[in-house]
């Protein structure tokens, strides 16, 4: 049963690999990559997002699905946007951080895609809960979390 599994997961790499890159050369033989084998880039960014959609598809596991730094392997558009229609299809919380440019702001990217919640964090002061000004304003928010201080 763990190799029908295993089996069947990994098919699911190969469709959703083929889906966003269709001249790709990434060839998948396990779930995990092989010693000395690393993906870097677009090439990264498409493995982890065949295999997290293959997970999630095969485990039919409730939780969601956080990315990190979407898009840091530099993805072209058409893949990009492919990506976000599958995360979307999945009809779950799907949380994707990224670091825009300033032509993707400009176009408003983002904000024209159906079923995406865009939250901007931009204009938010970088470091501010780093800096000793914020620290009461921090614990009170620990406090919410019955988290306490030390």
């Amino acid at each position: 049963m763990q190799k029908d599994i295993l089996s069947d997961i990994i098919l699911q790499m190969k469709n959703y690999y083929s889906t966003i890159d269709p001249q790709g050369l990434i060839i998948f033989e396990d779930l995990f990559t092989k010693t000395g084998e690393t993906y870097s880039g677009s090439e990264g960014q498409e493995y982890y997002f065949s295999k997290i959609l293959s997970l999630n598809n095969i485990l039919q596991h409730k939780f969601p699905i956080i990315i990190d730094s979407f898009r840091e392997g530099e993805l072209s558009s058409s893949k990009e946007l492919l990506m976000l229609n599958e995360y979307i299809s999945l009809n779950k919380q799907v949380i994707l951080t990224s670091t825009l440019k300033d032509e993707e702001y400009d176009a408003d990217k983002y904000y024209n895609i159906e079923n995406l919640n865009v939250i901007d964090y931009s204009m938010l002061a970088d470091s501010k809960i780093l800096q000793s000004d914020f620290a009461s304003e921090f614990k009170q928010i620990l406090a919410k979390f019955n988290v306490e201080n030390n």
